[in-house]
């Protein structure tokens, strides 16, 4: 699991071949926070559009790919911020 910039400039943490299980913590911690699904799932060869996760003014995307696992990627500021934080939680 890493942090890093995505093309967008905000924040992307990506889970590629790390355990199942801290992709589920990151969504329950998600889920403990008040985020909110919204959208529905596109399943595609090789990569797949989750429902995205909101809460108030923070949006983060989330999905998966061949080279990047899952993911979760903000689209704001806050969510940068939102993202960092769980980074560091998960890997503490």
């Amino acid at each position: 699991m890493f942090l890093h910039t995505a093309a967008n400039g905000h924040l992307a943490l990506e889970f590629d071949d790390s355990p199942e299980e801290l992709w589920e913590a990151a969504l329950e911690r998600l889920k403990a926070e008040a985020f909110r699904e919204t959208g529905e799932s596109v399943l595609g060869p090789g990569q797949s559009i989750f429902p995205s996760y909101v809460r108030w003014s923070i949006l983060l995307m989330s999905g998966w790919d061949e080279w990047s696992g899952n993911y979760l990627l903000a689209t704001c500021e806050d969510g940068d911020a939102f993202l960092e934080k769980l980074h560091a939680t998960l890997t503490g």
